[in-house]
């Protein structure tokens, strides 16, 4: 058993000092139980899970993504876990401690510069570019978290 199991396994809390004692119950899922604190965690998990049971991914191999953070930290955080490595493709516009919690699970940071210091459409383009060429370049495995099938699965069980 690893700490893989905790995700998702996110305790349900019942508000009821905020609510009149007529109205319906209010209940609240606390996701910053997940091993990162980020219901992200989840999504990592299960596009990764899928892609090794399609045998898309097997031990050793590399993960790449574009990222502003907290997907990026939650998928640091399972590769290191399940022998993968990460190469996460940001911008020096995100926060210094988003890249840094990512680099703490290991992963490598490639950053593309914002030349006004400011997140914009064109700063996306090319971390989104970057990524794609990384991963024809190396091989990579391609996380996709805009894009891939295995995403809304992983998040079924928030719902």
């Amino acid at each position: 058993m690893n700490v893989l199991f905790s995700i998702g396994d996110t305790p349900l809390i019942r508000l009821s000092s905020i609510v009149p004692k007529s109205s319906a119950e209010l209940w609240i899922k606390y996701e910053r139980n997940d091993p990162t604190g980020s219901y992200k965690d989840r999504m990592a998990y299960g596009v990764i899970k899928a892609a090794m049971n399609r045998g898309d991914l097997k031990a050793g191999d590399r993960i790449c993504e574009y990222t502003g953070g907290s997907t990026g930290t939650s998928i640091a955080f399972v590769a290191s876990i399940l022998g993968f490595y990460l190469t996460a493709v940001s911008s020096s516009a995100f926060s210094a401690a988003k890249l840094q919690a990512i680099r703490s699970y290991g992963a490598q940071v490639v950053l593309v510069e914002s030349s006004d210091g400011k997140l914009n459409p064109d700063v996306f383009q090319r971390m989104k570019d970057k990524v794609q060429e990384i991963a024809v370049s190396e091989g990579s495995f391609y996380f996709d978290q805009f894009g891939s099938p295995d995403v809304r699965p992983s998040y079924a069980a928030i719902g």
